[in-house]
């Protein structure tokens, strides 16, 4: 891998020296998502969340597409009336987020996720009957794209997301269930 096809996205400081003492840090400008992780300055950055509540199933999922730089270019958000697991919430959430790369034609994807499960699940081809039919969809689509790379980010790095995903949730009616 060069540096011409893979930049790091890292804080640095560049100390200059006047005579025998060092001025103060300066930091470049970085997004404040931005933590040492290795981007294709090409590729388009997702973050997706999912949210989940346990009385009534209902899940609401949210993603936002960003540049490498930061700034927003799309966003989006969906709700459902029945999803077994705080997992498959986030889940759909990626699946959701892919579907929505691809109406955009986006090509080289790197996807951010608060969910440690489930990225280390995507990442090694593994298998869960909780989401397995969520697993393969996202697999399938991600045949679909050059590349696509998904990475484990915390929970605080995530907000935009996570308040899509809330706030779909909120929209969320529980179907009724009965006679």
């Amino acid at each position: 891998m060069t540096s011409a096809i893979f930049s790091t996205v890292v804080m640095y400081c560049i100390i200059t020296f006047d005579g025998s003492r060092a001025s103060s840090p300066v930091q470049p400008p970085v997004p404040p998502w931005a933590f040492p992780v290795l981007l294709d300055p090409d590729a388009v950055v997702c973050f997706s969340d999912g949210a989940w509540t346990l009385g009534s199933s209902l899940g609401g999922m949210g993603w936002v597409f960003k540049d490498p730089s930061g700034a927003i270019l799309a966003q989006g958000s969906a709700s459902s009336a029945f999803l077994p697991s705080a997992l498959a919430a986030e889940a759909s959430a990626i699946k959701l987020a892919l579907l929505a790369a691809k109406a955009a034609d986006y090509e080289n994807l790197t996807c951010f996720s608060d969910c440690q499960e489930l990225i280390l699940l995507l990442k090694t081809n593994g298998l869960s009957n909780e989401i397995q039919g969520l697993l393969l969809d996202i697999r399938f689509l991600v045949s679909s794209f050059a590349w696509v790379n998904f990475l484990y980010v915390p929970r605080a790095q995530n907000s935009e997301a996570d308040l899509l995903a809330k706030s779909s949730l909120s929209g969320c009616v529980a179907p009724i269930v009965g006679d």
